[in-house]
């Protein structure tokens, strides 16, 4: 496996974790929550929100910052809570104004909360118990406490607008420290919700985000914002909006999700000293992508809603340069079968994705007569012309230089037959596939731009499938209707594919697949993608937002869990969002496909569910380094292409 994943347990992995660091390795309770309220206490010094410690030199300076910042902490009766108490310890010792909110008697609280909550009560940090009531939670607090009315409409946001825009925190991370300004901290629910918010939960987290409101304001959640699932990263069904957040030990796969990203500002992802050992012995479900590169994004090691600012981090990368006794057909060689009338920029773009992201050599087997356009002056993307066997010189000359329909009405030379996909490409197409096969560095790209006119297609495509020893096959666009009920008696079984090969489907496609619609597909892309993993043994890659990547583990035994690690993406940009970028996309997976075997990687071998996964990191990193220059867009997928040797670069050794 390559190093380019940090787990993402689930919250119910999470408690396993906990549980078995506990129980099995001896490692008190108390100390692991302890140590996740200084990951906390970090995470707001790195802020600038808090001050450091007052043991330093310059410590009673900053002390007196300190002592003008009011801090509110909202804690819960679990664990979560248990971490809140324990960081108003800290903060209470730093100087800060504290006042805990609780909502179950000190006394009924169990394990290593109590003990936490007793510990803070004996620092003297303030403690305000809240009754039940119907009335909103602020009524029973302090006036200092509670949320302000604003003189100033621009301190407030709207119920759309509260907290950050979504995937942003607020850059100057500064609190109105002499004014009305609150850090308010979410300690309520953590990972431990289950199912949806009742009234009385619900109520807490409208009140929190009354005080996330007021831009005055910071509010930081513990682990998880309240009311926002872990596994699925939707509210239940409302969630604090968090300015930042600290998970410990590792991040969940909800706060990645696309929907979380209202709710979570800036991540941080904090240790807090469970063993190696319980991750190996109960290895996570998901996984996030996180490269190792020679220069990384938001230095601060947050996953990572913005791109930050570009530093060297020292770690070794993971993509080597080129092998300087190496000749081109050893650097690999991508075939693309697609193209069509009107629909010859796909096969461009995968082809231009090919060659940008490593590999020597890009052809595009395609009707004859598309050739010019496919090529659109690109003389390093080469074509294989397939033409009727029988077709002779001076007819190709007619059909290039005469008027429509000068070649014929039908026959070899007839119009369709040199831009149009017919059932006699089939012999030259099979031989071109079988010949790639028979080398090491290769792999096909199927379906950009194909089209789904000629009736021809489904053949062609179950023969080059089918063909013994070919090499392994990107599916994306078109080449992905055929597998669709919408093919009806033409449709194409998923037996054709193996475990060496991927398919990359958006939203749309991948509803298609299922027999469903897009809006349910983004509704629940983690159970989408769990369906379209059982149908193939091909690796799958659900484009969109936080791309997902998955496979169907194979039946070794009955330990085996039916699916491999999910891999998640981090990046949601919208510069990826224009015609030809998954045309793009699919020409670099090809291109890691042609590394497969070829020792190209320091770990080998490698699976064809780990190309993918970077194939996915890389194509997202260049969205992000096209930012700069398309700020609100404009860009195309020729923009992406020629970010590619960037993106590798950051990779490399």
């Amino acid at each position: 496996m390559l190093p380019i994943y940090a787990p993402l347990p689930t919250p119910a992995e999470m408690q396993l974790w906990d549980n078995c660091a506990i129980n099995e390795f001896g490692l008190p309770e108390v100390m692991l929550m302890e140590n996740a309220a200084r990951e906390a206490l970090r995470a707001l010094e790195e802020l600038g929100l808090v001050s450091p410690d007052v043991a330093s030199p310059e410590g009673p300076e900053y002390r007196a910052g300190n002592e003008q910042l009011h801090a509110l902490v909202f804690a819960g009766s679990g664990n979560n809570g248990g971490d809140g108490f324990a960081l108003a310890r800290h903060l209470h010792d730093r100087g800060l104004q504290v006042l805990v909110c609780h909502f179950t008697p000190l006394g009924k609280l169990k394990g290593a909360a109590r003990k936490h909550a007793q510990m803070a009560r004996d620092c003297g940090v303030p403690m305000h118990l809240l009754p039940k009531s119907n009335r909103p939670p602020e009524d029973f607090l302090p006036p200092r406490f509670r949320p302000a009315p604003s003189t100033n409409p621009g301190d407030l946001g709207s119920l759309g607008e509260l907290g950050n825009p979504p995937g942003r925190y607020r850059p100057d991370n500064q609190i109105e420290r002499n004014g009305r300004g609150l850090l308010v901290i979410d300690a309520l629910n953590g990972t431990g919700l289950r199912g949806p918010l009742r009234q009385e939960a619900l109520a807490r987290v409208r009140c929190l985000n009354r005080y996330a409101a007021d831009r005055r304001n910071f509010l930081l959640a513990l682990d998880i914002p309240s009311g926002l699932n872990g596994l699925t990263g939707q509210p239940e069904p409302e969630a604090v909006r968090a300015n930042a957040t600290v998970c410990f030990e590792a991040g969940k796969p909800g706060l990645f999700m696309p929907s979380a990203m209202p709710f979570t500002g800036k991540i941080f992802v904090r240790p807090i000293g469970l063993p190696a050992a319980v991750r190996q012995k109960h290895p996570a479900s998901f996984r996030l992508l996180c490269p190792p590169m020679r220069e990384c994004a938001t230095p601060e090691g947050l996953f990572p809603n913005n791109p930050g600012t570009l530093r060297k981090t020292g770690r070794p990368g993971i993509w080597p340069a080129p092998d300087v006794l190496a000749h081109k057909g050893r650097q690999g060689q991508v075939l693309v079968i697609g193209g069509s009338v009107g629909l010859a920029g796909a096969a461009h773009f995968a082809a231009l994705g090919a060659l940008r992201s490593g590999s020597a050599l890009a052809s595009v087997a395609c009707p004859e007569g598309l050739a010019p356009e496919i090529r659109m002056g690109r003389p390093e993307i080469m074509i294989l012309p397939l033409r009727p066997e029988c077709a002779d010189v001076a007819g190709r000359a007619e059909r290039a230089s005469g008027p429509e329909g000068s070649g014929g009405a039908s026959g070899p030379n007839a119009p369709g037959n040199w831009r149009e996909w017919q059932p006699f490409h089939k012999a030259r197409l099979l031989a071109a596939v079988e010949a790639l096969g028979r080398r090491n560095s290769s792999a096909l790209v199927i379906g950009p731009g194909l089209g789904r006119e000629s009736a021809a297609l489904p053949e062609l495509l179950s023969a080059v499938l089918a063909l013994p020893g070919r090499p392994p096959a990107v599916l994306d666009a078109d080449g992905l209707f055929y597998f669709t009920p919408l093919a009806g008696e033409k449709r194409l079984p998923f037996s054709l594919l193996t475990a060496e090969d991927i398919i990359t489907p958006h939203p749309g496609e991948a509803a298609s697949l299922l027999g469903t619609d897009p809006a349910q597909v983004q509704s629940g892309r983690l159970n989408a993608l769990h369906t379209l993993c059982n149908l193939t043994e091909a690796v799958v890659v659900l484009k969109g937002p936080g791309t997902l990547v998955g496979q169907k583990a194979h039946d070794s035994g009955a330990n085996v869990r039916k699916m491999r690690p999910i891999t998640i993406s981090p990046f949601c940009v919208g510069q990826l969002a224009v015609g030809g970028s998954g045309d793009v996309l699919a020409g670099v997976c090809a291109t890691l496909l042609t590394r497969r075997k070829n020792n190209f990687f320091a770990q080998n071998p490698v699976s064809a569910l780990d190309l993918a996964s970077l194939a996915v990191h890389i194509h997202g990193r260049c969205g992000e380094l096209i930012q700069a220059a398309f700020p609100y867009g404009g860009n195309s997928a020729a923009d992406l292409a020629e970010k590619l040797p960037e993106a590798l670069t950051e990779l490399g050794i």
